[in-house]
């Protein structure tokens, strides 16, 4: 599971507070750092922007950064579709999950993301495994290798040999439900991990130790091109203009 959240919220609003609640009774003990903006008027975008840039830039980086908020009108929402913001969620280093309004609202901003989810709740449940749900897993697997123990020492040694069969696929069966949930949690993992993408080929451009978008690039300009072995050091010589695009 995610091991440390950067979380972008209004600490004074309700979607924070429901955040944090769900975190803590579903799997708590996370390392939760939480970066306090205006989610709605004129400094919001910058203030969120700004909280991006400073996990992204953290030498003590997270595991994935979350921005939420509560619903509200299309004006309170408005932070969410300007495209400064759009582009530095898109450019995130570090993955991210977005949950902005209710299940009917859906942000530019969302979109972007690499995880949307419909609230800031369903956010705190989609993070996190239900502590509920394992130990009582837990407790059904113990059960039940209590019951195999006692059924093995219980058979005649003729038995053993006769039932040997049944006993490995019980124990397998149940080693198989283990194996899949840690996989499907790792599957989580792997969705997140920045790493991947670069594996693939792809790279991240920075200029000044921020991200930037293509648009923003001129000749002569001194970028950082990150790939998965290497930081390249490159100065713009020229811009040709794609005459194809995708």
């Amino acid at each position: 599971p995610v091991r440390s959240i950067g979380l972008i919220t209004s600490v004074g609003s309700a979607a924070y507070h429901d955040f944090i609640k769900i975190i803590g009774e579903r799997w708590s003990g996370l390392d939760i750092r939480v970066k306090d903006v205006q989610v709605q008027g004129e400094a919001s975008e910058k203030q969120i922007i700004d909280a991006l840039d400073f996990f992204n830039t953290s030498p003590d980086s997270v595991d994935v950064i979350v921005i939420i908020r509560g619903g509200g009108s299309a004006e309170d929402l408005s932070a969410f579709y300007e495209e400064h913001l759009v582009r530095s969620v898109a450019s995130s280093r570090i993955p991210t999950l977005v949950a902005i309004g209710h299940e009917i609202d859906i942000s530019l901003a969302e979109l972007v993301a690499d995880v949307r989810c419909s609230t800031p709740t369903h956010a705190a449940e989609t993070l996190t495994p239900d502590k509920k749900d394992i130990l009582s897993e837990l407790g059904r697997t113990s059960s039940q290798m209590i019951n195999l123990i006692a059924t093995y020492r219980d058979l005649s040694f003729q038995q053993l040999f006769d039932d040997k069969k049944i006993l490995n696929e019980r124990i397998y069966l149940i080693f198989d439900n283990e194996t899949k949930y840690l996989n499907d949690s790792k599957n989580l993992l792997t969705v997140l991990n920045p790493l991947d993408i670069l594996k693939r080929g792809y790279a991240i451009v920075r200029k000044n130790h921020k991200f930037i978008a293509s648009e923003q690039i001129k000749i002569g300009d001194g970028l950082v091109i990150e790939t998965y072995s290497n930081n390249i050091d490159v100065t713009v010589n020229n811009l040709r203009q794609k005459e194809d695009k995708l």
